[in-house]
């Protein structure tokens, strides 16, 4: 049996990835994962060839049906291995099999899976929503914490966020919280980290300084009032701006802001900071950020504790 689910929204891709596991996970299965994005083996192709043939042909003494997880094999693999997974699951009659399920899971929606697309039990494409879908999305997800969000309340979060559905899930967890049945603008506006958050920018400014204590004492009082994967959000977010900023010339605020659609406010308390890391550095700060809220999504780390662990990263870049 196969089941497919791609695409560039990964928060709810993994989201829907870790729902289809845990059901399977009730029979206890043999599980294999097995991620190239994250090994990084083309230097070891044949190796890693020769134990996947061995992990999809083998019988297992002490379970009978298999759950096998390939992720980021049809984005980054040589085609030459990808021919190879398909012969493996014509081999092994995975299209029809039932005692072994594949899971391919791939982060991004330019990948090419048509051929998967009449195989599979399962075909779930995860690309970011947009308009309609959006808000029907937003209002499902509010429905889902006991919570109905007025229609400035709902724009607020669309024309903030966008279609970051991770932050808006943590957004409408928090507003959840305030034991309120409908939320508001004001409510919104109260409690949800928007782009005039002062204390992420104070904490940004003392991490690019290195100001660790300082920083730690900005976390601690975000974490105190606030969601962590909302600061988690913010944090990647202004970091993604600096990057921007580091590579403009310009020094007009506002004609920074416009040209790169960041707010102005933002763009003045962003912009000296910008300059402090080369680019170079910047963008594995922000590959390191991105490292971090994968794992969380994903379940392998603490939210608390990768932020902690960010906060010391920041002191030896």
């Amino acid at each position: 049996m196969l089941i497919v689910i791609y695409g560039d929204d990964t928060f709810l891709s993994r989201r829907y990835l870790n729902e289809v596991r845990n059901f399977y996970f009730k029979t206890n299965p043999f599980y294999f994962s097995y991620d190239f994005k994250e090994k990084n083996i083309k230097n070891n192709i044949n190796e890693d060839l020769d134990i996947l043939k061995s992990i999809f042909n083998e019988r297992n003494l002490f379970s009978s049906t298999k759950v096998i997880l390939l992720e980021n094999i049809f984005s980054y693999a040589p085609k030459s291995f990808q021919e190879e997974i398909i012969r493996l699951f014509k081999e092994n009659k995975i299209f029809k099999a039932k005692d072994i399920l594949v899971i391919i899971f791939e982060d991004n929606s330019k990948v090419n899976l048509n051929f998967f697309k009449d195989k599979a039990k399962i075909f779930k494409d995860f690309s970011f929503k947009k308009g309609k879908e959006l808000t029907d999305f937003i209002k499902e997800e509010a429905k889902s914490f006991g919570i109905q969000l007025d229609s400035e309340a709902l724009n607020i979060l669309e024309a903030n966020f966008k279609d970051d559905t991770a932050f808006i899930y943590f957004a409408l967890k928090k507003l959840s919280q305030l034991d309120k049945s409908l939320i508001t603008k004001n409510d919104v506006l109260n409690n949800i980290y928007l782009e005039n958050n002062s204390n992420i920018f104070n904490l940004l400014d003392a991490l690019v300084n290195k100001k660790i204590a300082l920083a730690f004492k900005y976390l601690e009082k975000e974490m105190e009032s606030g969601s962590v994967g909302l600061i988690l959000w913010q944090i990647i977010k202004e970091i993604k701006t600096l990057i921007i900023l580091n590579q403009t010339s310009d020094k007009n605020i506002y004609i920074v802001s416009k040209k790169f659609d960041i707010h102005p406010y933002v763009a003045k308390k962003l912009f000296l900071l910008s300059k402090k890391y080369n680019f170079t550095k910047l963008l594995s700060i922000y590959q390191k950020l991105s490292n971090y809220d994968l794992k969380i999504k994903s379940g392998k780390i603490d939210p608390g504790l990768a932020l902690n662990l960010i906060v010391l990263d920041f002191s030896k870049v």
